[in-house]
């Protein structure tokens, strides 16, 4: 698969993600590390996305959406949840 083809992949599951979960507090999804640079390898590197979210989606649902996005793309991509507050210069949001 080449790149080109991945990153449409990528963006096609991430717009499924976002719209089951927009209503929910998902705010954003984004796409970004190496896929978007030359450096990227269809062979070895995974890919990189990252959700906004308002501060009330737990922080449990990361796990979940993580997983779906995962098992929709052979488990080689990393999806993190970055709450508005953090992006906005407050404290980091984490796991008890």
């Amino acid at each position: 698969m080449i790149k080109e083809e991945i990153l449409t992949e990528v963006q096609n599951e991430l717009k499924k993600i976002y719209e089951a979960n927009k209503d929910r507090g998902m705010l954003a999804v984004y796409i970004w590390g190496s896929i978007l640079t030359k450096d990227f390898n269809p062979e070895t590197s995974d890919v990189d996305t990252l959700a906004i979210t308002e501060n009330g989606v737990p922080f449990e649902e990361e796990r979940e959406l993580e997983k779906s996005i995962r098992s929709a793309w052979n488990g080689r991509i990393g999806f993190r949840i970055l709450y508005l507050s953090e992006l906005n210069g407050g404290p980091k949001i984490t796991q008890l």
